[in-house]
């Protein structure tokens, strides 16, 4: 509900960050830093103001990826998951042949791919843990109607979903600098090489322009609609980018 709640008081101006993550993944242990403290409940923002022109820029699966089989949301509170097509979540995938255990063990590589079906692009979402009713707590919201589809990552997808989203990067003409943001579960499918996707970037940009990488517990940004229009959302197994031009 991060996003949701900093899109509502900022009055949806364009939002774009993470979740603070160590590199272990667990997100009870990690902490914000600011001025020299250290948080556990707080969150760090930097007001951008002025003549800012930024760009927003995602990656995260290969479509080829994503069941073709779509189910809806039927039923969910934020980020809890309660119905699939009528069903408890867990039970609605156990039809699928997957057992909640079974997901949670595996939870970092398997994404949720929700089309909130309003113009936007899809989002990537992933299951934190399963409430003794059935429900899914969720790394995202999940919106009643929504589409719903099972999706897969390994380290060819990383790869290629990051160097689809540079091609299109690099056909800027004026970029003064980048942020990019990368979900650490994209390290852990990469395996024995986990810096591929970082080495890739370096290729790729070649001190073209500056930029900052850091890997997240959760991607903030902003998505366009057919018309332009920008709408805040939260993220997962995702590459994001904020460009300055």
């Amino acid at each position: 509900k991060i996003a949701s709640c900093i899109d509502k008081v900022s009055n949806g101006t364009p939002v774009f960050g993470t979740v603070a993550c160590e590199h272990n993944f667990d997100l009870r242990r990690s902490r914000t830093i600011y001025n020299g403290a250290i948080y556990q409940d707080n969150l760090t923002i930097i007001l951008l103001s002025g003549p800012v022109r930024a760009r927003f820029f995602l990656g995260a699966l290969p479509l080829n990826n994503v069941q073709k089989h779509q189910a809806v949301i039927t039923a969910s509170d934020g980020n809890i998951l309660h119905e699939i097509n009528g069903l408890s979540a867990a039970e609605y995938l156990r039809g699928t042949g997957l057992a909640p255990n079974d997901i949670l063990e595996s939870s970092k590589s398997i994404p949720i791919v929700v089309d909130y079906r309003d113009g936007t692009p899809p989002v990537i979402r992933g299951f934190y843990t399963f409430t003794p009713d059935g429900s899914a707590i969720c790394g995202g919201e999940m919106p009643v109607n929504a589409t719903f589809a099972l999706s897969t990552l390994d380290s060819p997808d990383v790869l290629l979903s990051t160097g689809q989203l540079f091609d299109e990067i690099l056909t800027r003409e004026k970029v003064s600098g980048m942020l990019l943001i990368s979900c650490l579960v994209r390290s852990y499918a990469l395996d024995s090489e986990p810096l591929a996707e970082m080495e890739l970037v370096g290729r790729r940009v070649n001190k073209a322009f500056p930029y900052q990488l850091c890997y997240a517990g959760g991607e903030i940004c902003p998505v366009y609609d057919k018309e332009g229009g920008v709408s805040n959302r939260y993220h997962n197994f995702s590459f994001i980018g904020c460009m300055f031009e």
